[in-house]
């Protein structure tokens, strides 16, 4: 009985990953097929973006993002001054 135990979950397992890769195949073929249809020629002009060609036109149009090490620190919060006492 641990035998066919045995056996029985190696040739399950075998299928699964069988199968996965089956799935994975379909979705590279899908994902293929779909950018063969859509190419950069197909896009209108004016609603194609200029290319980035450097980090500080990327930084002007993509406010709000700082990366690693870009110097900015995250504004800390403001606290109201205390009252004096009488």
């Amino acid at each position: 009985m641990r035998l066919f135990t045995c056996g029985l979950s190696v040739a399950l397992l075998s299928f699964c990953f069988l199968g996965l890769t089956g799935c994975a195949e379909d979705n590279e073929a899908a994902i293929n097929e779909q950018a063969a249809k859509t190419k950069g020629a197909d896009i209108p002009p004016d609603k194609a973006s200029p290319p980035i060609n450097s980090m500080e036109e990327y930084r002007n149009r993509n406010v709000g993002i700082a990366g690693a090490g870009s110097g900015k620190a995250a504004p800390k919060a403001v606290t109201p001054p205390a009252e004096k006492k009488k």
